[in-house]
């Protein structure tokens, strides 16, 4: 990823931190919040190869969830190639929904075929989050210290053919 001409690579012990302080306990409502981000996308790596495909046989998504804050998430991930939608993880928005425990909920979805084509040619992914309280609740929800949110996407790629030449 090339951000501001600075080498940036994610891997599978990348995260994102974000901090506020607020004082507790917090009252809010939330009604159709809305977060979108582009960022540079090349799955088939540093190889300049077109056929990548070829050698890729399948790629799992999942997204892993938990939220004990009182609010609904929804989550699209966009597959483009120069601003040209290809594909899309989910068919419609997916609802990452609120739950008191302390369960992670995980949502897979598989990619092969004509979607892993479309997928490994992308080179822009566009993450799009949508937030609200208003299916929980008319009122404002009141979120307590002991309240957070857990999101994490991982991808795994399998292949049923590897060339080591």
């Amino acid at each position: 990823m090339n951000l501001n001409d600075h080498q940036f690579s994610i891997s599978d012990t990348s995260s994102v931190d974000i901090a506020a302080d607020v004082e507790m306990p917090f009252s809010f409502k939330l009604s159709e919040l809305c977060y979108t981000d582009t960022v540079p996308l090349n799955l088939a790596g540093s190889s300049n190869d077109s056929n990548v495909d070829d050698y890729i046989d399948q790629i799992d998504f999942y997204i892993d969830y938990n939220s004990k804050i009182k609010i609904d998430v929804d989550m699209q991930a966009i597959f483009m190639k120069n601003n040209t939608v290809l594909d899309s993880l989910f068919v419609d928005a997916n609802s990452l929904n609120y739950s008191p425990t302390d369960e992670i909920s995980t949502i897979s979805v598989i990619i092969t075929d004509r979607r892993l084509r479309n997928v490994l040619r992308s080179n822009q992914l566009v993450l799009r989050l949508g937030a609200s309280t208003e299916a929980i609740s008319p009122e404002p929800v009141m979120m307590m210290d002991s309240d957070g949110i857990f999101l994490r996407m991982r991808v795994v790629t399998k292949s049923s053919e590897i060339d080591i030449n």
